[in-house]
């Protein structure tokens, strides 16, 4: 039996040919003014005291990079422009044509900044082969320890003072700004949120765990009450919250995850998808991608995924002493701030750097918030070699604290941030398939659903989002379905166009004007109805813009 699992509005992908803006890390500072690049091309630009080439959104425009000097960038399928131009955008051994593997669409020719990580000169692979993983030895450092909330007031009296309903809700420590985002939007269904940071695989469990194999039901992972280290927030009609306490135990009536069920095997001890058959149901929200970070003083800006293997993996990069012509600074796993095997930030990145969940080396900072709070409070002193990871709705409200480094896969040639440019909030690069590190939101609830699960899991399941809740997961770094333009079916697998099952009606524009604040009106054409749709490349009228779907 399986799971009944209802996707969101996901739809197919049109790539024209693009190419890679590669940022050329020659000095620390080329340039103070645009003028200063005209060496690199005719349309480089000076972007933080870098020259780039102007990268692309799918609108064609970057809020951060100024055009009123600058000359027009072409679309990137518009090879004519191009030529016109007299140029070819690409990083060397960019993919050019449609891609269709998942090789080809990590490495496809785009203008979005990329930043090569030379794997031989930082880590001593030359051949393109790995260092190979090392277990940790020794009793692991204890993890960072949850404040207590302060809580005074009992959840049912703030709801009952509100006038709302409780849809009672566990799981990763990452959900938090998604809700914030989200409960706004449920109010206006007379419910609202309690919810209990626990992570993605004991809120996988809250809704299996009664199907479960018999030694292993406990009624400690089929509720919710309060215990050390939990936090209980009531989310207010505003998205803000309050913290309250749970007066006894309730059952919560959605378990979140950020990571697919039988992810959790391993860690619930039980196939919670051959347990729970087609007793319980399964809803996917947004995307959400992980990222590697350091303190923003770091000076450090392209990750690998054989760096990631050697850093987590084996406790340090090697250094000079192992003739290492260009070493990483990361040598002290008291620096490495990591998350456990029950959480989706280290499910998704052990797969993306091939390291085993439970054999990181580093401390466990125990929830995103803590990950964030201590990556801002790092000493001058150990900026450089302090390395951690995290889900993006956290480290993107503190891009300006926090540095994201950008990544390069087994198999790339260039490493890519989430973004088309260090600086936009665009997930372009995820949405294209440049970017592998994401996973959906995924919402399990006992079937047939009660009334507050209902309305909780009915704002995902209907043909076409809220534009509401489309603005506030642009807002809230998170992606919709319909602004994916590639797909996966498994954990961390491997990357796929996105087809019409995934992707029924497309938000490109809307997103892009959202997230970016600007769009290419020249592409996205505003619209009333689909009559006002003239392109047949764009006949759709979703959210105000004519899309492909």
């Amino acid at each position: 039996m399986l799971v009944r699992r209802l996707r969101l509005g996901l739809a197919f992908l049109f790539f024209g040919t693009a190419a890679c803006t590669l940022i050329l890390d020659r000095s620390s500072e080329q340039c103070s003014n645009s003028g200063d690049c005209a060496t690199f091309g005719p349309r480089a630009m000076c972007v933080s005291n870098v020259c780039v080439a102007p990268p692309e959104t799918d609108s064609g425009i970057d809020r951060d990079v100024p055009d009123t000097s600058e000359p027009e960038v072409p679309d990137a399928g518009d090879e004519d422009a191009d030529a016109d131009a007299g140029e070819t955008f690409g990083h060397p051994g960019c993919f050019r044509g449609t891609p269709t593997t998942n090789e080809e669409l990590l490495n496809a020719c785009t203008r979005a900044a990329c930043v090569p990580f030379d794997n031989c000169a930082r880590l001593g692979l030359c051949d393109g082969g790995l260092l190979g993983a090392i277990p940790p030895t020794g009793t692991p450092p204890p993890a960072a320890v949850t404040p207590d909330s302060g809580a005074t007031q009992l959840c049912t009296d703030l709801a009952a003072a509100a006038g709302l309903q409780i849809v009672y809700v566990t799981g990763s420590s990452n959900f938090p700004p998604f809700l914030a985002i989200f409960t706004p939007v449920l109010a206006k269904s007379g419910f609202t949120v309690v919810w209990q940071t626990s992570n993605s695989c004991a809120g996988v469990d809250s809704q299996f765990n009664t199907y479960a194999p018999a030694a292993l039901q406990t009624t400690n992972k089929q509720k919710m009450f309060e215990r050390p280290g939990r936090t209980t927030l009531f989310y207010n009609a505003n998205g803000t919250t309050t913290p309250c306490l749970i007066a006894d135990e309730v059952v919560p009536d959605i378990g979140e995850s950020d990571i697919y069920a039988q992810t959790c095997t391993a860690n619930i001890g039980y196939d919670a998808i051959a347990a729970g058959g087609s007793n319980v149901g399964e809803y996917l929200g947004p995307t959400l991608p992980m990222y590697f970070i350091t303190p923003k003083r770091s000076t450090q800006t392209v990750f690998s995924a054989e760096a990631g293997q050697a850093v987590f993996g084996r406790g340090g990069t090697p250094g000079a002493e192992a003739g290492v012509a260009e070493p990483m600074p990361y040598d002290d796993p008291a620096q490495f701030f990591i998350r456990a095997s029950s959480t989706a930030t280290n499910q998704i990145i052990s797969r993306g750097i091939l390291v085993e969940p439970t054999q990181w080396w580093g401390v466990d900072k125990n929830t995103a918030q803590t990950m964030a709070a201590q990556m801002l409070q790092v000493p001058q002193n150990l900026a450089e070699k302090t390395i951690g990871i995290i889900s993006a709705d956290f480290a993107d409200s503190e891009r300006d604290n926090i540095k994201t480094l950008a990544f390069q896969a087994r198999g790339q040639s260039c490493g890519f941030w989430p973004d088309s440019t260090e600086r936009t909030f665009d997930k372009q690069n995820v949405r294209d398939g440049h970017y592998p590190m994401w996973g959906p939101l995924h919402f399990f609830a006992k079937v047939p659903t009660n009334a507050a699960a209902g309305a909780f899991v009915s704002k995902f399941s209907v043909p076409r989002l809220d534009e509401e809740l489309v603005v506030g997961m642009a807002n809230g770094h998170v992606i919709p379905a319909c602004a994916m333009k590639v797909a996966r079916d498994t954990e961390m697998g491997p990357i796929r166009a996105a087809g019409i099952a995934d992707r029924p009606y497309s938000c490109d524009c809307f997103f892009d004007k959202t997230a970016n604040g600007v769009v290419d009106e020249a592409v996205c054409k505003t619209c009333t109805t689909a009559l006002d749709c003239k392109d047949p490349a764009r006949p759709a009228c979703n959210y105000g813009y004519c899309e492909e779907r």
